[in-house]
């Protein structure tokens, strides 16, 4: 049995976690890239990029990878928000969960085999943009 956590606002309102996040532009990839993540997430993207004004959309990933046409949809819908994006990892970001600017060849000579990256070298290597010594503040957060 799975449990939604709750949250309660300072106005006393209750609400599931997820939404709560919402509220907030905030979006999680967590856990095995599928088809089920991919409706969960570009629907979250496309509900948050159809709201008015350019508060940025922060996502946060934490993922092993998973299917490549699965990936591939989110990560077109990451391409074609108006809002600005801000993509965070926390964990993991490997296989499909992960995009770079390395030719193809490089990626497969370099992905043949598992490969772990300290936050510098993925940094070189061009799969972050840079590390945060603090927390991630990307999108304004709202006062209740």
């Amino acid at each position: 049995m799975n449990t939604i956590p709750v949250v309660t606002d300072k106005l006393g309102r209750m609400r599931d976690i997820g939404s709560a996040l919402l509220e907030q532009n905030i979006v999680l990839l967590s856990g095995e890239i599928d088809t089920r993540q991919a409706e969960l997430v570009t629907s979250a993207l496309l509900y948050l990029d159809a709201q008015p004004g350019a508060r940025p959309v922060c996502v946060y990933i934490n993922s092993p990878g998973g299917s490549v046409m699965d990936g591939f949809v989110i990560h077109d819908v990451l391409r074609q928000c108006a809002h600005p994006v801000h993509t965070y990892c926390m964990g993991q970001a490997s296989s499909m969960a992960a995009y770079t600017g390395q030719t193809p060849a490089r990626i497969q000579e370099d992905t043949a085999r598992d490969r772990f990256m300290a936050p510098g070298e993925a940094k070189e290597y061009g799969l972050i943009d840079e590390v945060l010594a603090e927390p991630a503040r990307g999108a304004q957060r709202k006062e209740h």
